[in-house]
């Protein structure tokens, strides 16, 4: 696999991770506030999931000498593509769920924003975290060059973060809307798988 077609992977799976983070806060501001309770629960659960993505994409990196990363890259971006663009529409009714949930708890909003955001955005940023490792996988020709090929991909991940950042931020929510972006970068996703 060429490693143009590698790097410029990262890059957009990394721009798509900050950018369902920052619209996930506008998703759920109606529900549960945009409070630093709620952003700590969204930073949390991203960092979380990106965690677990990391450990599970290095381990199947590995399996039969990397013919399995090679296998299901691409698929598995399509699919969390397909997954992210249905987020605005299977996150109401957890949302909802979540919000009565609520009631007179003295706990707030912090739990049942938090079960819902794990429920919600779990699956598509372990999926996303996975991406990094199973890329460096297929990147590596010989350990002679390791660091710099892997440094490199998580480099060309977080400049794509970067511009994750600011696309939904300055372009996408205040033009075209919170679930708009979702479908944006879900059919960003699926075009890259």
């Amino acid at each position: 696999m060429s490693q143009w077609k590698l790097f410029a992977t990262v890059f957009v799976t990394g721009m798509a991770v900050t950018a369902i983070e920052l619209t996930a806060s506008r998703l759920v501001a109606p529900y549960f506030g945009a409070s630093l309770f709620i952003w700590t629960n969204i930073i949390g659960v991203v960092l979380l999931a990106l965690s677990i993505g990391y450990y599970v994409g290095g381990r199947i990196a590995d399996k039969r000498n990397g013919e399995v990363a090679g296998k299901i890259l691409y698929p598995l971006i399509f699919v969390t593509g397909l997954y992210v663009a249905l987020i605005p529409f299977i996150g109401k009714p957890i949302f909802l769920f979540a919000y009565s949930a609520i009631g007179q708890s003295a706990l707030g909003v912090f739990v049942p924003s938090l079960f819902a955001m794990l429920i919600l955005f779990s699956l598509p940023l372990v999926a996303l975290g996975m991406i990094s490792p199973l890329a460096s996988r297929l990147a590596l020709h010989s350990m002679q060059n390791a660091g710099r090929v892997i440094g490199s991909l998580y480099a060309f991940s977080t400049v794509g973060s970067i511009l994750g950042t600011f696309i939904p931020v300055l372009f996408t929510i205040p033009f075209l809307g919170s679930r708009e972006t979702f479908y944006l970068f879900g059919a960003v996703l699926m075009l890259a798988g």
